[in-house]
């Protein structure tokens, strides 16, 4: 959703419906174009549930660093909430050469792999911008991802259907 719709019902209603029609399928996850703290946050969960969303994907506890916060998921409103672990466009101003970009990767998916329970991280990645900076990295991010032993690589429903059937609980 676009940053300034997030407490008004009606601007998301028409993007929905917009994205619905353009990519003839029906959406049921969100991201919000800036990322949101707690504060923002309540007044769209409301919202995005009304609309028959049933994840959402816009709070990052610090923009600098993943804290452990970062990791994981919470049910509010009735939404499943992925925080963001990782995004791109936050870690490449501290990349100074490629190998650096899987280097905080591999950084993150070892803490997620320490956490008690829930573990699970949300990353969020432009691959789709020719300009980016280290933005080509995201095959690679990729095959790193699935060449670990304990890592799978969900969608923002699939986790959402796991978790509402209470099938999470081995992550």
């Amino acid at each position: 959703s676009d940053f300034l719709s997030h407490d008004n019902l009606e601007r998301l209603r028409q993007e929905k419906r917009w994205l619905e029609d353009v990519s003839r399928a029906r959406i049921f996850g969100n991201r919000t174009h800036n990322m949101m703290g707690e504060d923002m946050h309540a007044s769209l969960l409301g919202n995005l549930k009304m609309l028959g969303f049933r994840y959402d994907s816009s709070v990052k506890y610090n923009r600098d660093y993943v804290t452990q916060r970062d990791f994981g998921f919470f049910v509010d409103e009735g939404l499943t909430v992925f925080p963001i672990t990782l995004m791109d466009a936050l870690i490449f101003p501290n990349i100074v050469t490629e190998r650096d970009v899987l280097k905080i990767v591999k950084q993150a998916v070892d803490v997620c792999e320490r956490l008690p329970s829930k573990r699970v991280m949300t990353i969020i990645w432009h691959n789709c911008s020719l300009k980016m900076r280290f933005g080509r990295k995201y095959t690679e991010v990729l095959e790193h991802l699935i060449s670990r032993k304990n890592v799978s690589v969900k969608t923002g429903i699939e986790l959402s259907d796991m978790i509402e059937k209470n099938e999470i609980h081995h992550l």
